[in-house]
């Protein structure tokens, strides 16, 4: 122990900064692996699904105990439905968050806009036929309204 504190207190500065460098890179790099270890997965699913999650954005829920898993659940549930996920205004993950901390359901709150969504896609189909409808039995030829 004294013999390591000896050989420590002979390097000149140089030789000092190169170590502490070395260090430092080695702590980083154990961070960055425990990171990948621990949200690597649920990255990799969010990004296979387009879900558009940062996997900084996944540590930082770790740290302000959201539940990572349900909030890239929810946000692979709103792409592959087809809603509005960009950060600055669709259903961004912060958003997804904020609503997790004030104490909401998020999966159940995503379902709801994607039926909501849907149930508007399904009226403006409706509407649409309807008008079609309208236009054939005013040119005579109302049995053309197709489901």
């Amino acid at each position: 122990m004294f013999a390591a504190i000896l050989v420590i207190a002979e390097l000149d500065a140089r030789d000092a900064l190169v170590i502490g460098g070395i260090a430092i890179s080695i702590l980083v790099a154990l961070a960055m692996f425990f990171v990948v270890l621990n949200y690597g997965a649920l990255w990799f699913q969010a990004y296979m699904s387009s879900a558009d999650v940062n996997i900084m954005s996944l540590v930082g829920m770790g740290f302000r105990q959201v539940k990572p898993k349900l909030i890239v659940g929810a946000k692979i549930m709103g792409a592959q439905a087809g809603l509005d996920i960009e950060r600055g205004s669709g259903m961004s993950t912060a958003r997804l968050e904020a609503h997790f901390l004030a104490g909401g359901d998020v999966v159940p709150a995503v379902g709801a806009v994607i039926n909501r969504v849907q149930d508007q896609a399904l009226m403006l189909r409706v509407d649409a036929q309807v008008g079609f409808g309208e236009e054939c039995v005013g040119n005579g030829q109302a049995g053309l309204l197709v489901a």
